[in-house]
């Protein structure tokens, strides 16, 4: 009888671990920053301006590499509007900035040209400032 309470008592201190071990994981992945550096500080698709019938092409022409984010922009950039224009182009102006830094350079003015201190893009305005702005 001894032995039978023993390993009952034994599952039990298991399963109790496993749910503290559970919710020590889950509030730690709560208290834990949603972005991380590097990446865009406003929710890319929460952000007004884009109509909603173009998100899938958006999402296949950003998947599809910079050439193809190029012609999506020169096709749909009149149907778009800012801040969600903004940060498509910032977007662009990122991943083409290796192999073409002057052009990667001049959408990044003319985004910061347009961009008030109030918009949802400004703070990655101002985190890519330092990479487009101190080499000219």
């Amino acid at each position: 009888m001894r032995v039978i309470l023993k390993i009952i008592l034994l599952i039990g201190a298991f399963w109790l671990a496993q749910q503290i071990w559970n919710t020590y994981k889950s509030v730690s992945r709560q208290d834990s920053p949603s972005s991380t550096p590097g990446t865009s500080q406003a929710n890319q698709s929460n952000l007004p301006g884009l109509p909603e019938c173009l998100e899938f092409s958006l999402a296949t022409a950003k998947s599809e590499g910079p050439v193809s984010l190029k012609k999506w922009l020169q096709i749909y950039k009149a149907q778009i509007s800012d801040p969600r224009l903004a940060d498509i182009e910032l977007d662009y102006a990122v991943s083409i900035s290796r192999q073409n830094y002057q052009e990667a350079c001049e959408i990044f003015k003319k985004v910061k040209s347009r961009t008030p201190t109030n918009s949802p893009v400004y703070p990655r305005v101002l985190q890519l400032s330092h990479v487009f702005e101190n080499s000219n």
